[in-house]
C-alpha cells in the first residue's frame, strides 16, 4: 500500500539525487529541451473529434497534474475517487517520431497494453545508481518497438529506441508520447497507473515526480 511516508521517503531520495546530477543531457524527443508550446489537454478530449490539428514541425508538451475528463467514465463512481489527474507528461508529434533514452538504463518489462484508451505498446526503463532505483515509462509506442526486446536488456543514454505509434495501435489517441517518472513500480509490469485520484494527489506526485526538470523543460505552469 502507498503511504505518504513512504512516498515523501522515496521523493527525497530522487530530489537529492536529480540536485546532484542535473537535467538529462539527451533530449528525449527532437526539439524537448527549453520551452515548448504547451496544450490544454485537460480541455478537451484527447481521443474525440475536436482534438485540435496541431502543426507537425512542433513538439508540443502538455499534461502533468492535469484533470482530465476522460478520468471520469463511470457515473457509479464519487469524482473523488475517480483516477482523473494525469500523472505523466505528454509529447505531440506525428506518427514514427523517434523517442531517446534521456538516461541509461536496461528494460524492466514491456508490453502490449491493446485495450482502447490504454497505452497500447508501453516500455518501462530501469535506472539503477547507488543512492536510488527509478523507473521511467514511455507509452503509446509503434507496435514494432517491442519486437526483440529482452528484459534487462541495456539502453544507452541517447539511444533511439522507440517510436510514436498510430491510433490503431496506441490506444486510440492522436500519436504522443506519455513519459512517467516512477519512484516504485508496486509489483506492476509494462504498465503503471498514468492517472491518479485527487484525494491521492499528495502522495502520487511524490511517487511520480514531475519529469518536466528531470527532462530540462522549463515550466510554463509557474
Amino acid at each position: 500500500m502507498l503511504t505518504q511516508d513512504y512516498a515523501d521517503d522515496l521523493y527525497e531520495k530522487y530530489a537529492a539525487w536529480l540536485k546532484q546530477n542535473g537535467a538529462s543531457k539527451h533530449e528525449i524527443m527532437v526539439g524537448a529541451q527549453g520551452k515548448l508550446p504547451e496544450i490544454k489537454t485537460g480541455e478537451v478530449d484527447m481521443a474525440g473529434s475536436d482534438w485540435p490539428q496541431l502543426d507537425p514541425n512542433r513538439l508540443y508538451i502538455g499534461g502533468y497534474l492535469e484533470n482530465r475528463i476522460i478520468g471520469a467514465t463511470d457515473a457509479l463512481i464519487a469524482p473523488e475517487e475517480m483516477r482523473t489527474l494525469h500523472i505523466g507528461l505528454d509529447l505531440f508529434k506525428p506518427a514514427g517520431a523517434a523517442v531517446f533514452a534521456p538516461l541509461k538504463g536496461k528494460i524492466h518489462s514491456f508490453k502490449n497494453n491493446n485495450g482502447p484508451r490504454d497505452y497500447g505498446p508501453c516500455i518501462i526503463l530501469q535506472h539503477d545508481f547507488p543512492e536510488i532505483t527509478f523507473y521511467t515509462l514511455y507509452g503509446h509506442l509503434s507496435v514494432k518497438d517491442l519486437n526483440g526486446l529482452e528484459i534487462g536488456q541495456i539502453i544507452a543514454a541517447g539511444q533511439e529506441f522507440a517510436h510514436l505509434g498510430v491510433e490503431t495501435e496506441n490506444g486510440g489517441w492522436p500519436a504522443h508520447l506519455h513519459f512517467q517518472i516512477i519512484l516504485d513500480m508496486l509489483g506492476k509490469e509494462g504498465d503503471f497507473h498514468g492517472l491518479c485520484r485527487p484525494i491521492e494527489i499528495e502522495s502520487w506526485k511524490k511517487l511520480c515526480p514531475n519529469p518536466m526538470e528531470f527532462l530540462g523543460i522549463e515550466s510554463f505552469w509557474e
